[in-house]
């Protein structure tokens, strides 16, 4: 397959986001090519809290002066037509500076930028740590390696990595519900076999896998056959730190008997399987793999003029956090730099997201120098008519997730099928490219188009393809010549925006019903959402909120926190919940011990030390709340509960000043002597007055 990377562990949730997002959120990150009459505009890319953007200097052209000044660009992130070494510098003209005088009769000097510079330009500053490469043998490239090689379950539950979008429980019923329809083909084909293997690849947490087991065990009880019994279920991570976490977390507790632990490396991951399973090479029914495939290897291409110009990257590190004595490795060797980084790193933990500053520039490249150049896509005319003129045309090139589909499909039986979930990214595209990053990993969106063209050359493969694809999430089914019709057509039906909408209308219009405090016919509805989602525990979270928050039913919100919790006891906001049901009602060592989970689960999430500060503070221990409450507020680096905590910080400061006085008032009345031997001393003042 060559380098299915390290991101065989990045199965969870990702978005884009801003490009100057903190660690947790989705860094997006463009690069792309427009034309030359296109202001050229750098985007951001921080793997690490690097930054991929056109942060390049503008070169003079020699000779300025006349009627206006020529501008040359050394590069940008945004094509390949500004770059001087490709032979394609542009012009760009300006009016002349002149000296100004304004109104109040000083002189402003002439700028000695352009608007467009200083608009899309950046500062290239910092330490050089690597020159121009491929994105795929970058230093970024190489942490984000690392990061998915050394992850925990931590990852997830602390929210560095969002995981719900494909961990909810409705992904895993679609996947049971294609996975039963492929076991009653077989059985009418007089094909099935005796012990059935489902193949999960990049199984991050564990929820998908779980849920899926739960629903199919659900299913095989109810309907008398053996289906859960017949099936093994392969988890199969790069990282193993996840795969020991998914024990360690008890995750598969009820499922032990039924799931395969394997660690995959980096290549070759098929014979690594082969090598622990034997038997399950070429044996499996259904593959599944979530976000996975857009963090294996990629670059970024761009077709201009005809010519083809690819993406390359230089990184450096921001010059103060370059201790005193310390010098990094030669630029040209990325390995050594990559762990003298790591090195600078662990001692500023703060900077961590943001040390790294990327520059970017198109290169001209021979097609035929790439990974798998037969699969590059040519611009089509159509592409060139409907582009504006001179425009560049933007390509991913997945070549790593088209050696991984390979592999995959040698992986399965005749009848079975691979399903993927992902972000499709159409190619060619006249917009950027976007890139996201989560924690210090590395991915781009999937080139389906691409994916689908490799698969329908080969004779032995069937791709299934949604009418429409959902908005958020998009997914593809590659199967093997013998995979039965009705599951490839049951396939797009299941991952079809029609079937998204019409699953999660319900729950959609619950939250708003509640929102407008239309609370009755609110009710009807999270009910009428339970019943077509009864393993969605993101659903029974908002149902708990609803009955907790919103009509202070704690009884009731109590025990749909303990199912929820049944379904997925590693999210923290569960557990959460679970305590202020517990804290309302007057429990406060069940609330305690709740909150004590999810600071467990999530130590830097400020909300769980929050409500710890509540239990202490209503049982009197003003001390131990501002103490937590303080921790609370340095957590909260956003100010998302600061208001909330600083009023509970002046609640527990009064408490423990009234506690202050009432201890001075009592040793003070203790040392007058007022209250000693109270009675018989006034009463041996009374008797002797009556004398």
């Amino acid at each position: 397959m060559g380098v299915v990377g390290a991101a065989l562990g990045a199965s969870s949730g990702r978005y884009s986001g801003g490009a100057e997002a903190r660690v947790g959120q989705a860094h997006k990150c463009t690069s792309s090519g427009l034309g030359p009459r296109e202001v050229p505009r750098a985007r951001g890319w921080r793997p690490l809290g690097g930054l991929l953007r056109g942060s390049l200097q503008r070169r003079a052209r020699p000779g300025e002066r006349g009627g206006g000044r020529s501008l040359e660009w050394a590069g940008s992130s945004r094509g390949p037509r500004d770059d001087v070494r490709s032979g394609m510098s542009m012009t760009l003209t300006e009016p002349t500076p002149v000296l100004t005088e304004t109104p109040m009769g000083a002189t402003l000097m002439p700028p000695r930028r352009s608007i467009s510079d200083l608009v899309t330009r950046g500062t290239s500053t910092g330490v050089l740590l690597q020159d121009l490469t491929t994105i795929s043998s970058s230093i970024p490239w190489l942490r984000a390696q690392r990061y998915w090689a050394d992850a925990g379950l931590h990852v997830f539950t602390s929210g560095e990595v969002p995981y719900g979008a494909t961990n909810s429980g409705e992904p895993s019923r679609k996947a049971v519900e294609m996975y039963v329809a492929s076991l009653r083909a077989a059985e009418q084909a007089g094909c099935r076999e005796a012990s059935s293997y489902v193949l999960e690849l990049g199984t991050g947490c564990g929820l998908f896998a779980k849920l899926f087991l739960d629903q199919l065990r659900a299913r095989s009880d109810a309907a008398g056959n053996r289906d859960y019994e017949r099936t093994t279920y392969i988890v199969a991570d790069y990282s193993k730190g996840l795969l020991e976490d998914t024990r360690k977390s008890g995750v598969f507790a009820a499922h032990e008997e039924r799931v395969r632990r394997v660690h995959l490396p980096t290549r070759d991951w098929r014979a690594a399987l082969a090598a622990a399973l034997p038997e399950a090479v070429g044996a499996i029914r259904a593959i599944h793999a979530n976000y996975l495939l857009d963090s294996l290897p990629f670059t970024i291409l761009s077709w201009f003029e005809g010519r083809l110009f690819e993406v390359r990257i230089r990184t450096r590190l921001r010059e103060e956090l370059l201790r005193p004595g310390m010098s990094p490795p030669p630029v040209t060797d990325a390995l050594a730099s990559e762990s003298w980084l790591a090195e600078v790193l662990e001692s500023t933990p703060e900077s961590a997201h943001t040390a790294l500053r990327i520059e970017a520039e198109y290169l001209p490249v021979e097609r035929a120098s790439l990974p798998l150049p037969e699969l590059i896509p040519r611009p089509t005319p159509t592409a060139a008519t409907d582009s504006a003129a001179h425009a560049s045309l933007q390509v991913l090139h997945g070549y790593g997730a088209i050696e991984f589909l390979d592999e995959v499909l040698g992986a399965l039986r005749a009848d079975g099928y691979f399903v993927t979930m992902d972000y499709n990214c159409p190619c060619p595209r006249k917009e950027p490219i976007e890139f996201q990053s989560y924690g210090s990993s590395v991915a781009s969106g999937v080139n389906f188009a691409q994916l689908e063209a490799f698969a329908r050359a080969r004779p032995d493969c069937q791709v299934g393809v949604p009418t429409e694809d959902p908005t958020f999430l998009q997914a593809r089914c590659f199967a093997r010549g013998g995979a039965p019709t009705e599951v490839i057509q049951l396939f797009g039906a299941l991952y079809s925006k029609e079937a998204e909408e019409r699953i999660e209308a319900a729950h959609r219009s619950a939250k708003e019903l509640a929102r407008e405090k239309y609370y009755e016919a609110a009710r009807w509805k999270f009910e009428e959402a339970y019943r077509l989602q009864p393993f969605n525990w993101n659903l029974l979270h908002s149902i708990g909120s609803f009955l907790e928050n919103t009509l202070r039913e704690h009884d009731a919100a109590l025990e749909v926190a303990k199912r929820a919790l049944l379904l997925n006891h590693l999210s923290p906001e569960l557990w959460n919940l679970l305590g202020d049901c517990h804290y309302n009602l007057d429990d406060t060592v069940a609330a305690e011990q709740a909150y004590l989970q999810a600071v467990r689960l999530s130590p830097c999430n400020p909300r769980g030390h929050a409500n710890l500060a509540y239990v202490f503070l209503r049982r009197g221990d003003a001390a131990e709340a501002l103490r937590l409450i303080g921790h609370a507020l340095a957590l909260d680096r956003l100010g998302e509960i600061r208001e909330e905590l600083l009023g509970k910080q002046a609640e527990a400061l009064q408490v423990r000043r009234e506690h202050a006085l009432r201890h001075k008032n009592y040793e003070m009345t203790s040392r007058s002597g007022y209250h000693a031997l109270p009675g018989r001393v006034f009463a041996a003042h009374s008797t002797h007055g009556r004398a």
